[in-house]
């Protein structure tokens, strides 16, 4: 089995991923861990200033592709994931292998993500909500199983 964690950035994927991993005995994958390993950079940020967004998708797509074959396992994707459908054919690629859309209203994640300067998209807010638009309809398509992270 192999459940794929897809959503916006403070949606809660690895807050999730971690017990839901647990609970199944199965191994948890970060998908932005797999890119910094292959970026040889510190960190998300880090990739952003010096290379480019170019370059973290083009990373994004190589770690997806070495996924591809992975079973047993709980995959916290990262938040543009869906922007780009190789990713998710890759991450797709197995049988038995389900997308959780981890779903938050706007104003959910910007109280979540209040003062995060850890994450290069989201600092500009107005931007970040126009993401947020562009995506949340392929969040919906991807999915297999839509969880409200509105409360949680």
């Amino acid at each position: 089995m192999k459940i794929i964690l897809i959503g916006f950035m403070g949606s809660g994927k690895s807050a999730v991923g971690r017990p839901l991993a647990q609970a199944l005995g199965l191994a948890l994958i970060e998908s932005d861990e797999l890119v910094l390993r292959k970026s040889n950079r510190s960190s998300i940020n880090e990739i952003f200033k010096k290379d480019g967004e170019a370059r973290f998708r083009e990373l994004e797509i190589a770690a997806a592709k070495t996924l591809r074959h992975t079973a047993n396992a709980v995959i916290a994707t990262g938040g543009g994931a869906v922007m780009n459908q190789i990713i998710l054919s890759y991450l797709k690629n197995e049988p038995k292998t389900v997308i959780i859309y981890l779903a938050a209203a706007f104003a959910t994640l910007r109280r979540r993500l209040r003062g995060d300067q850890k994450r290069p998209l989201w600092a500009d807010t107005r931007q970040a909500r126009i993401l947020y638009q562009l995506r949340e309809p392929l969040y919906r398509h991807y999915a297999d199983i839509t969880v409200n992270r509105d409360k949680t």
